[in-house]
């Protein structure tokens, strides 16, 4: 009989314009323009300062809306590097009170934003609500931003002018990526492929600043950790990190959401450690399962780090029942909250 030999794994573990006909020329002071604030120190799929081409605003002169969130003027496009935005039909100042808040980028299909107005007496914008959001994996893997609300603003008589229209932005989702540490031993080499995310809840409806999930029964997704040439971990490397992936905060059920991936444990002559493999392409299949974060689960605009030691004594050969088997462990080592947001200069936008 064929001895295999498995890895077990067993853890806790986002108002006038020109007509076509006509052409109004006004001062540059006179156009509504835009301009943004996001966060520079991060990483992985992250909308930032370099990254970010393209906004969504609403905004309400009165009560009178004159950028829908969606459509026309809303979608503002442009450079977060050089903070230079421009957006069509271009809107005026008139004399009254704005109000604007905005979120990126494009939304996936499906998905619906809506403002959220105060209840009082002032109606100002206070957040925006996406309604069925479905996190993709890959170039699909957004990251959600919301802008803090902008404070009303009121245009006196006489004075049809008003400095750009500055958002900073917030994180709505979380991140989450896997360290592996590397505990196999000298002249062993460890290859590790197709590394996923698997059991997450991937769709979900946002408002007052909180997430509602939808039925984790049709809506779980498996994302994707590492590229196709997967992480390779010879004896000179304590250790490395996978790609993070974006998800939507939630507490997620224990024994829901595992670590999948494919490892081949090599000596330098090519034979594999512990014998024969469970796979078809000389590998050893492994899921584990990711602990609970506390109370809370996944928070807004926080990052999850899980770390997990990789050594000879992970394996098993079920075919001897003397042999118990030691678990791969996950570890949540750090939760780190996104940092602040820096400014990055004036922009004007051209009004032709």
């Amino acid at each position: 009989m064929k001895k295999q030999l498995f890895f077990v794994a067993c853890a806790a573990l986002a108002l006038a314009s020109c007509s076509e006909k006509e052409t109004v020329e006004m001062p540059e002071s006179a156009a509504i323009g835009f301009g943004t604030f996001v966060d520079n120190a991060t990483r992985g799929g992250e909308l930032t300062t370099d990254k970010l081409t393209e906004f969504y605003v609403f905004g309400k002169f009165g009560d009178n809306v004159i950028f829908d969130g969606v459509n026309g003027p809303a979608h503002v496009t442009g450079s977060g590097t050089t903070n230079a935005w421009t957006y069509s039909p271009t809107q005026y100042w008139q004399v009254g009170t704005y109000n604007f808040i905005a979120y990126a980028p494009t939304l996936p299909s499906g998905c619906t934003p809506k403002v959220e107005e105060n209840s009082g007496n002032d109606d100002a914008y206070v957040g925006v609500a996406f309604t069925d959001f479905t996190q993709g994996d890959g170039d699909n893997n957004l990251d959600l931003l919301v802008s803090q609300p902008v404070a009303p603003i009121t245009i006196a008589t006489g004075n049809l002018s008003h400095d750009r229209v500055n958002f900073t932005f917030d994180h709505v989702l979380s991140m989450v990526k896997v360290t592996f540490k590397n505990a196999f031993g000298t002249g062993v080499t460890a290859k590790i492929t197709n590394v996923k995310l698997a059991g997450v809840n991937s769709k979900g409806s946002y408002a007052n600043g909180r997430w509602e999930m939808a039925d984790p029964a049709v809506t779980t997704t498996a994302f994707s950790m590492c590229g196709a040439e997967g992480i390779t971990m010879t004896d000179q490397d304590a250790s490395k990190e996978t790609t993070a992936v974006i998800v939507i905060p939630y507490n997620y059920e224990a024994n829901a959401v595992k670590v999948q991936f494919n490892i081949e444990a090599t000596y330098a002559d090519g034979t594999h450690v512990g014998g024969e493999t469970n796979g078809t392409d000389g590998t050893y299949v492994v899921e584990a399962v990711l602990p609970q974060v506390a109370t809370t689960g996944w928070v807004k605009a926080s990052r999850y780090n899980y770390v997990a030691e990789l050594n000879i004594s992970n394996t098993w050969n079920p075919n001897n029942p003397d042999q118990k088997p030691q678990p791969i462990e996950f570890g949540l080592s750090s939760v780190t909250a996104w940092p602040s947001y820096s400014e990055v200069g004036d922009a004007t936008v051209t009004v032709e």
